[in-house]
């Protein structure tokens, strides 16, 4: 098995476009009439023997930091998970060979907005099996996570290239 590597100064540089790139995206669904709700803003009361390991632990956090909330905490939750959802990714993505989705470009977008997509969806994966389990969403819930992942990433894409970051 090959060494593993992470950059974590990139991983957290790349998470904080994320998280600036979601807000962004939030505030301009919102201003055209169509407002993106959270997948997990409400958290249950949970039982410590009931539920899965990511209820207990959302639960937990919950009690802590209001997730529904795009302020203060509520921004820090999310870069906190798009940092673990970057480096799950990379990880993925280098020790399974998986592929980069939209590699060569999509509709006039270059290949870098493949690779931020293709890396939060890959991270994702193992975080949802986590808090959700093997529960599977909606169709068009699955399609509406795409779409906004994809819009993302772009946004996040755009954002390093008009501050010049390198991601």
């Amino acid at each position: 098995m090959a060494k593993l590597k992470i950059d974590f100064k990139m991983s957290a540089m790349l998470a904080a476009l994320l998280t600036a790139s979601v807000w962004i995206v939030s505030q301009i669904a919102g201003l055209i009439g169509q407002p993106i709700n959270e997948l997990f803003v409400s958290v249950p009361a949970t039982s410590v023997i009931t539920g899965t390991v990511g209820q207990r632990a959302l639960g937990f956090i919950g009690g802590i930091i209001p997730l529904g909330q795009f302020g203060g905490m509520g921004i820090l939750a999310l870069f906190i998970s798009a940092l673990v959802a970057v480096i799950l990714g990379g990880i993925m993505i280098s020790q399974f060979n998986l592929p980069i989705l939209f590699k060569k470009g999509i509709l006039g977008f270059n290949g870098n907005t493949g690779i931020v997509f293709s890396t939060i969806i890959y991270g994702s994966i193992p975080v949802y099996l986590v808090l959700v389990g093997t529960a599977l969403p909606s169709a068009g819930a699955f399609m509406g996570v795409l779409v906004h992942t994809f819009i993302t990433a772009f946004m996040a894409t755009w954002l390093a290239g008009v501050l010049k970051i390198k991601i």
